[in-house]
Formats: C-alpha cells, sequence, structure tokens
C-alpha cells in the first residue's frame, strides 16, 4: 500500500470534524492522513504561499496528495499550481472556481475573491488552462455533490481546463459539507489518489470509518506547525 502524504483542507467556516471519516478511510487504505489548518485572512495568493511553503516541507518523502473542499480546494488548486513538482493528485470537493452565491461576513478582500466573477477565481482557472497545457504535473479530480446548493454544477465543475490529467465526477450526494460525511465519497477521493500513484496500486474496497474519532495533533499541521 501507499505510504504517500494526504493532506486535507475544510472549507471556510467547515467544522474540522467534518474530514474525520475521509481521513479514516484514506488512512485504513495507507495514506498518511493530515489536516492543514488555516486562518481565512489575507489573501488567496498569500494562504496558498503558505501552503506550498507546507507542501514543500513536506515533499521531502514524495510529492503530496491535496484534498481540498470549497475555499480549501481554491487554496489547494492554487498551492498546487505554485509547486506543481511537489504535488501528485490534486481533488477538488464542492469548490467554487467560478465564485459562490453565498455571502461571506465582512467585505473583506479575501471574501469578495469568492464571489460569482472574481479576478481571482478567473487568474485561477487561467493558470490551470497553462497548467493542462504543459506536460507532466498532478492529477487532478473535480468532484460536485449534485445537492449542493452553495456551490452548485454551475461552479464546481467548470474550471474551464481541460486534459487528461483533469477529471470531473458528480456524485449523487446532498449537502455542501454533509457530502463530507459519504463513504462513497471516501471511496472516490481514494480511488482517484490511488490512481495517481506512480505504481498505481491496488485500490482496497470499502473501509468502515468511525465518524466520532478525533485528530492526534500530529495530523494537525499549519503555519509554524509543519512537521
Amino acid at each position: 500500500m501507499s505510504t504517500s502524504t494526504a493532506l486535507l483542507l475544510a472549507g471556510w467556516g467547515t467544522d474540522l470534524r467534518r474530514l474525520q471519516p475521509l481521513a479514516a478511510h484514506l488512512t485504513a487504505t495507507g495514506y498518511e492522513a493530515r489536516v492543514w489548518v488555516y486562518r481565512p485572512a489575507g489573501s488567496i495568493e498569500g494562504l496558498a504561499a503558505q501552503l506550498r511553503d507546507g507542501v514543500e516541507h513536506l515533499h521531502h518523502d514524495g510529492p503530496v496528495h491535496l484534498v481540498g473542499h470549497s475555499f480549501g480546494g481554491v487554496l489547494a488548486a492554487a498551492a498546487a499550481l505554485q509547486a506543481p513538482g511537489a504535488v501528485r493528485s490534486v481533488t477538488t470537493i464542492n469548490m467554487p472556481w467560478r465564485g459562490t452565491w453565498v455571502s461571506y461576513t465582512g467585505a473583506s478582500r479575501l471574501a469578495n475573491a469568492l464571489r460569482w466573477g472574481s479576478p481571482d477565481l478567473a487568474a485561477l482557472r487561467a493558470e490551470l488552462a497553462r497548467h493542462a497545457a504543459a506536460p507532466g504535473g498532478p492529477s487532478w479530480l473535480l468532484l460536485a455533490a449534485l445537492g449542493d446548493l452553495a456551490t452548485p454544477l454551475t461552479t464546481s465543475l467548470r474550471a474551464g481546463a481541460h486534459s487528461p490529467r483533469i477529471r470531473r465526477q458528480l456524485l449523487a450526494l446532498r449537502g455542501h459539507s454533509l457530502s463530507l460525511l459519504e463513504p462513497r465519497l471516501h471511496r472516490t477521493v481514494a480511488a482517484h489518489l490511488a490512481r495517481s500513484e506512480p505504481t498505481a496500486p491496488e485500490i482496497m474496497g470499502a473501509v468502515a470509518t468511525d465518524p466520532h474519532a478525533t485528530f492526534d495533533d500530529d495530523r494537525l499541521i499549519g503555519v509554524g506547525q509543519q512537521r
């Protein structure tokens, strides 16, 4: 089985406990699942640079897998495009590639960057298109829950770039963050990570996970906490 690191990012304001079943499933299938903790302040570029530095710190054991939900997907995508050689795969889950109608508190630069028509997200899509046209780099999976009203299909699957390395998949699941608890999503993410490995290890079947499990401190990492 793989011993690669899978770095998980929650959405803005999403309870980290929503990631526990996915992390447990990835751990059971042989990955070292960690959670990147961030404070939603500043800019996409600044937060992505912090994540990129963390990814490069972990890269000495091999390229990592990035799995980001909602705004966490924005950061995962931006960091992967900044350091493609350090990332083996990117999975975005219910990510607002073209913005979201959800009104975030305040009128900060970061909140404005996630609204419909945001130039920040347009720049991210353009960078992904340039990446898709070049050889090499991580494999991508864009996941969307059919019942997600916060980031509907018009934004979660429309990254604008097309390449054999970029796959899109719609899952018949409900909820923006509730979908993170679904075993079908866990199996889909694990299968994508396995396909991205150089040796393409055998994909294990469904693994029971404990939704009440808690993270050890060494699985919560962020700025100043890289291990």
